[in-house]
């Protein structure tokens, strides 16, 4: 681990201009396949109790999964508000996880139907992200520990609004656990992470609230 102090130097034009070259991380392509494989059956049969709740609770009236048959449903069987399907944004309904999905189930509604529901639109993303991510890997001349040749993906890093930063092209700082074991090191390499700890409370308290009275209660947590 890598452990920068308050009197380290820090070169912040070299470390942008780091920033613009292409990265990349080894894949093993065939245990990514079979993840994806792994997970068909299970996104099937999630789907499948959604529209079995949705057929038994309508009475056989109700079999889809499209956005407007499921908030006709919610609204007809399983008597979720109008009100919190509404769009602040474009005033008409809407299926949004966070906007509508979340704030029904922490009501208690339709509980049943819209936690297979969420879990299904999960991983149905996830395996359309991953099918996507297939064609751009790139084979190379490296070989895992399992013998497997190793492809890899490229990656580059933007600045955010915010200022932190952000891969571009895939998510390389949000892999899903399911298929992790996938992204692996060349035989007789190791894969090594880092992480800045609390960094956006530590430079906020450098430049907004640091005083000799509290530096010490600082560099003790």
């Amino acid at each position: 681990m890598l452990k920068l102090t308050k009197t380290d130097y820090i070169d912040c034009e070299k470390y942008l201009e780091d920033l613009q070259y292409l990265g990349f991380i080894y894949v093993d392509r065939n245990k990514l396949e079979q993840r994806i494989r792994e997970m068909s059956p299970y996104r099937d049969t999630v789907k499948h109790l959604c529209l079995e709740v949705m057929y038994s609770n309508s009475g056989g009236k109700c079999y889809s999964l499209e956005s407007t048959f499921i908030i006709a449903y919610l609204k007809r069987y399983e008597n979720c508000p109008d009100k919190m399907f509404v769009s602040r944004s474009t005033g008409r309904d809407s299926l949004d996880a966070k906007k509508v999905i979340a704030p029904l189930l922490e009501r208690n509604f339709a509980t049943e139907f819209l936690e297979l529901y969420r879990e299904y639109k999960k991983v149905k993303y996830l395996i359309e992200k991953l099918n996507k991510m297939l064609p751009r890997l790139k084979e190379t001349d490296k070989f895992g520990y399992n013998g497997y040749k190793l492809y890899k993906m490229e990656f580059s890093y933007v600045e955010i609004s915010n200022l932190r930063l952000s891969t571009h092209d895939e998510n390389i700082q949000g892999i899903p656990k399911r298929v992790v074991d996938a992204f692996v090191a060349p035989k007789d390499y190791v894969i090594v992470s880092g992480d800045f700890k609390q960094a956006d409370l530590r430079w906020a308290y450098s430049l907004l609230v640091k005083t000799k009275d509290n530096v010490k209660t600082m560099m003790e947590h």
